[in-house]
């Protein structure tokens, strides 16, 4: 017979927390996100959406908390909004924010 000693040690995982509401601005560049971070993330996903019946859709996948989307059209509006990310976890979206450039 063969004794073990060895014990097991296992960890839940902390939930991943959700990233602040967004902040949006017009630069000359295009429109400026800027979030919160979430507790845990390592990374962040941008979404956007042309006006508020669209879905929602992958712009960025990015590691810091601000990120610039150049590819927008004056005078549309745009809903961003960011989800965290830890290896294979997301967490939530966050509450959406929008804005209408009159220029670019």
């Amino acid at each position: 017979m063969i004794a073990s000693n060895v014990v097991t040690l296992r960890r839940d995982t902390a939930a991943l927390g959700v990233p602040g509401t967004p902040t949006v601005r017009c630069v000359a560049a295009g429109v400026e996100i800027r979030w919160s971070p979430a507790v845990g993330a390592s990374s962040y996903e941008v979404q956007r959406a042309l006006g508020s019946t669209q879905d929602f859709v992958s712009r960025a996948d990015v590691s810091t908390t601000t990120w610039t989307d150049d590819q927008t059209v004056a005078g549309k509006r745009f809903e961003y909004r960011v989800v965290a990310r830890h290896q294979l976890t997301a967490s939530g979206a966050s509450a959406p924010a929008s804005i209408i450039c009159s220029e670019r």
